[in-house]
């Protein structure tokens, strides 16, 4: 692991926590509790008090979301 590899990965991390912040709110908190701290999608829907399927559908968008934004990163 040099000091090349550090960098790289820091910068791909700067870029998704940019682009994480550039969600809704309430999108960024389920892509938060489901990317980032590893909840289940039920887990999810319990600690921000919402239904199952709003989970779902906010992560789709946030999802979509994040991939637009990475995009030229991800090609």
């Amino acid at each position: 692991y040099d000091a090349s590899q550090a960098l790289e990965r820091n910068e791909r991390l700067s870029m998704i926590h940019d682009a994480m912040s550039q969600l809704p709110e309430r999108e960024r908190a389920v892509a938060g509790c489901i990317h980032l701290d590893g909840l289940t999608y039920p887990e999810t829907a319990k600690r921000l008090n919402i239904p199952l399927g709003t989970v779902k559908s906010r992560l789709r968008r946030a999802n979509q979301r994040l991939q637009e934004a990475l995009k030229s990163y991800i090609d």
